[in-house]
């Protein structure tokens, strides 16, 4: 990750990248300490690596944010993206996982766990519940962070340049962040 300051990359946008990073590790070692706990029990080689696939799925979602919000700071240190557009693209990500979480956690709840049926589906269905819920709640406190931290922050940079102190927010997302530098001259 290229380091920069505070002042060219906000520490909510730093935070917001953290989250989803920290979230897809999480739910990648909760798959692999389970698969580890059903073998070391004697369980079935299918079910001890199969049951926790879909805490693996819920890792890969977390890793597509934490690549999402990487493209926003390299964009924004390259001068490609504004620091207004990047707090965007971050609450945006974790506005996504707002939304998502309790989706996925109903429609497991109400879905998939009735028909688990073996031990390793039962706790893994439990784990999966349970970190859905606290990954909401992690994210809710993300964008509780974003918030405040672009009010103070384009506070701050508005005081700086005068000259585009209120400038209309536009109504919709910038473009797509790109990983490759279109656009650059």
């Amino acid at each position: 990750m290229p380091l920069a300051s505070e002042e060219q990359v906000p520490k909510p946008l730093t935070y917001t990248l953290m989250y989803h990073l920290l979230w897809c590790i999480l739910f990648l070692l909760s798959a692999l300490a389970l698969a580890g706990v059903f073998l070391a029990a004697g369980q079935p080689v299918g079910r001890a690596l199969g049951a926790p696939l879909s805490v693996v799925f819920f890792g890969l979602v977390a890793g597509a944010g934490a690549l999402a919000s990487y493209a926003v700071r390299v964009q924004i240190l390259l001068g490609q993206l504004s620091t207004a557009d990047g707090f965007r693209w971050s609450a945006t990500s974790s506005w996504g996982v707002l939304l998502f979480a309790p989706l996925a956690w109903l429609l497991w709840r109400f879905i998939f766990d009735p028909r688990a049926q073996s031990v390793p589906a039962q706790i893994t269905s439990m784990v999966i519940q349970v970190e859905l819920i606290v990954w909401w709640l992690s994210h809710l406190l993300s964008v509780r962070g974003l918030t405040r931290g672009r009010r103070t922050f384009l506070q701050a940079s508005a005081v700086k340049q005068p000259g585009a102190a209120r400038q209309p927010v536009a109504a919709g997302l910038p473009p797509a962040p790109s990983l490759i530098g279109e656009g650059r001259k």
